[in-house]
């Protein structure tokens, strides 16, 4: 019987940024996989599921430039749009500072479009308050939107992580879900390892099958 994706990355504790970044990031960089889009339920039931597909949106195309944390993420979107995104403030400036000086895990940019990522592989992953909603933080999500309403640059802000998340970054995916709507979406573990054993990739740091580590079970809604 396999496992949701927690169970595998609990066998490398501590490695976000030394193991699954790259891990992820050589993968979507090799394979240029599609991936199902995925988010949060409403109001789910107290015994779940707790996700289910967004098939409005189909699947996500990785390809692109990829960038990882640390690149001059503006430079290249500027670049990309034709547009100067370090110039003066224009609204930047905010009560959580200067909403370009966020550091995401990963940047895709793919079909004209800008995915602003977060790599959560754990079952004790949380966001820092930079990256969640609600008063005083959020620098991410307005981030998103400042380049979409007043770059008029698509962007959509995407969390990786897996159906064994713990509850406090469930409900903080709730939230960021609430507040973008139709700019957050979900790309879960388990769909990625899934892919990662269909293309039979191999990264040298990991040992198991990732095939073992894919099952969505009850916390899914296939309907």
């Amino acid at each position: 019987m396999g496992q949701n994706a927690t169970y595998l990355t609990k066998n490398y504790p501590g490695k976000e940024r030394e193991l699954w970044n790259p891990c992820i990031i050589e993968f979507f960089r090799k394979h240029k996989p599609m991936l199902p889009i995925s988010v949060c339920i409403d109001n789910p039931t107290a015994t779940g599921p707790w996700f289910k597909s967004r098939p409005q949106f189909g699947e996500l195309s990785v390809e692109g430039k990829i960038l990882e944390e640390g690149q001059d993420f503006l430079e290249e979107i500027g670049a990309m749009f034709g547009k100067n995104l370090k110039g003066p403030p224009n609204g930047r400036i905010t009560e959580t500072g200067n909403i370009a000086g966020i550091e995401p895990d990963i940047i895709i940019m793919s079909n004209q479009v800008v995915y602003i990522v977060e790599v959560k592989p754990y079952d004790s992953s949380s966001f820092t308050g930079n990256q969640e909603a609600g008063k005083g933080k959020g620098a991410y999500l307005k981030f998103v939107k400042w380049i979409n309403e007043k770059k008029n640059i698509p962007c959509e802000y995407l969390v990786i992580m897996s159906v064994g998340c713990n509850n406090s970054l469930y409900k903080g995916v709730v939230e960021l879900q609430k507040e973008l709507k139709e700019h957050f979406w979900l790309l879960l573990l388990e769909d990625i390892f899934s892919k990662m054993d269909e293309e039979n990739y191999k990264y040298r740091y990991v040992k198991e099958e990732w095939r073992e580590y894919t099952d969505k079970d009850i916390d899914y809604s296939f309907t």
